[in-house]
């Protein structure tokens, strides 16, 4: 649910895919090159856009449900954890790197 235009309605259902999957075919992702990235930086100022594997790669977090590059995640420095850790609210900073390899496991 990093992508901007999804979401879950009131009755828990994914709302906005078909949307995004659109958008996404023509962003370039930052890392690969490659189009299909619909993961964004948080900072409006940013261009960068990642497929969630490549945001693993470029060592970006994951908070709030949402993106930040490894650029602008210095904001984030003063609640960044070691040790990874999923909750539903997404709260914690969260490695992209760490969150790829537990969607693997699980």
């Amino acid at each position: 649910l990093y992508s901007p235009l999804c979401y879950y309605d009131d009755e828990g259902k994914l709302k906005g895919a078909a949307k995004e999957i659109k958008r996404g075919s023509k962003a370039k992702c930052s890392f690969c090159k490659m189009k299909g990235a619909t993961l964004g930086c948080v900072n409006a100022r940013c261009r960068k856009n990642y497929h969630l594997v490549c945001a693993a790669k470029a060592g970006a977090w994951l908070h709030n449900w949402s993106l930040t590059c490894c650029k602008h995640s210095s904001k984030l420095n003063n609640e960044k954890e070691d040790v990874f850790a999923l909750d539903e609210s997404c709260s914690i900073p969260t490695r992209a790197r760490d969150f790829v390899s537990w969607i693997r496991k699980n």
